[in-house]
């Protein structure tokens, strides 16, 4: 029995899947508002929390995004963006004009940068949620379109859905408008 054990787990692992999406910006999208070098550029604004992707099959929550999977994520109905100064970034999820999630994120202290004229953050950790239990490390860059703030996520992954192991890389690009 137990030289099967070994089979049965690289048989196990096989039977598991790997995902490449590669997204290129939306022709259909108007140019984002690039800052110039390594300036941020302005993302101030409020916006809708579900975004929507030139891939219909690909779309995410800007709170999930920014906050991760918190237990009310779902609850929350419009993000806020804004400068505080040049090196403090305030973000908030509200439900209504109630705060659930607040953070004022600190630049060049590793949790945000400005580059290549994006304002871009850096995520790792576990999320847990839905039959997933993942590992990922993700980077988004922020920029403003027109009045929406759209994100370029580069992200990394690999964990268990139900009990199938997977992983994968994602570049996806994801429009939050402001609210009607």
């Amino acid at each position: 029995m137990r030289q099967l054990i070994v089979p049965i787990t690289f048989l196990f692992l096989l039977t598991g899947c790997m995902e490449h999406v590669e997204q290129s910006y939306p022709g259909s999208w108007a140019a984002p508002a690039l800052a110039v070098g390594n300036n941020c550029p302005n993302v101030a604004g409020v916006f809708q929390t579900k975004g929507e992707s030139a891939d219909a099959q690909w779309s995410t929550n800007l709170v999930i995004q920014l906050f991760g999977r918190t237990p009310d994520w779902n609850s929350v109905d419009r993000v806020t963006l804004r400068f505080v100064d040049s090196d403090h970034l305030l973000i908030e999820a509200l439900l209504g004009s109630r705060p659930l999630h607040t953070t004022t994120l600190v630049r060049g202290s590793n949790q945000f940068t400005c580059e290549d004229g994006y304002v871009v953050l850096r995520r790792k950790g576990f999320d847990v949620g839905e039959g997933v239990i993942e590992w990922s490390a993700s980077t988004l860059h922020l920029a403003l379109s027109n009045g929406a703030l759209v994100v370029k996520e580069n992200k990394k992954e690999i964990g268990v859905l139900y009990i199938v192991p997977g992983g994968g890389r994602v570049t996806a690009w994801t429009r939050y408008r402001s609210p009607q």
